[in-house]
């Protein structure tokens, strides 16, 4: 984890004009509420729309993008074993069309696969995972 702290990860987050909605005030990081609502005709955002990046051993991010527009959620990593979710940015023009929800998903898929745990930071994240009681398996305890 960044300077030893969750504080540390917050500080750490980027921020962007594009968002205006805080998740918290001690945060900084910008977050959107998503519905399930489909963003694709017959599907919505899948596991193979999503791709993750790894920003070597501090963390890395999930990415989409739909309709030209890109939607992330970003991540630090504590150990080997444990991530921590600390940011979800979905423009406006993708909003309500479930993308964060299939961000968040992504992460409990490569979890199981590749056997670490989540702390979800993010206000988003953790919301998902409260809606979700079978992705709770992922969850650092």
């Amino acid at each position: 984890m960044r300077s030893g702290s969750v504080r540390g990860v917050a500080d750490a987050h980027r921020k962007s004009d594009r968002f205006v909605q805080k998740c918290e005030p001690a945060c900084g990081c910008y977050d959107r509420v998503m519905s399930t609502k489909s963003s694709k005709p017959g599907g919505g955002v899948t596991s193979l729309d999503i791709r993750r990046e790894e920003g070597g051993a501090s963390g890395g991010r999930w990415v989409v993008v739909v309709d030209g527009h890109e939607a992330e959620m970003t991540y630090s990593r504590a150990s080997a074993a444990l991530i921590i979710i600390d940011h979800t940015e979905v423009p406006d023009e993708l909003r309500g069309r479930g993308v964060g929800q299939a961000l968040v998903l992504r992460a409990v898929e490569d979890a199981r696969r590749d056997g670490f745990r989540i702390i979800p930071l993010c206000p988003f994240a953790k919301a998902q995972f409260e809606r979700h009681a079978e992705w709770r398996d992922t969850l650092s305890v």
